[in-house]
């Protein structure tokens, strides 16, 4: 994770929805200069926010955090192959 491109992320994809900095803010319950520091990259949004954040911008959580519109095929794949290994 970078954090400059995952901030670059956030504001295009807050653009796309038609969202003010303030608005966003004021869904997640953060000041407008939080919203400001995670778009220029000086800081990430705390991790109780990522869920929310991720539904407000309608995108997943893989998609937030990798910064791409469209994920890598690999980044779920993980994940799932654990949980088999794990139940059988």
């Amino acid at each position: 994770m970078e954090q400059k491109r995952i901030g670059e992320f956030i504001a295009e994809k807050r653009k796309a929805n038609g969202l003010t900095q303030q608005a966003l803010a004021e869904k997640l319950f953060v000041s407008k200069q939080a919203v400001s520091k995670w778009e220029r990259g000086i800081c990430l949004p705390d991790i109780e926010l990522i869920v929310p954040l991720s539904k407000i911008l309608d995108v997943n959580i893989n998609q937030l955090l990798m910064s791409e519109s469209e994920p890598e095929p690999f980044a779920d794949s993980g994940v799932i192959d654990v949980i088999q290994l794990y139940n059988e």
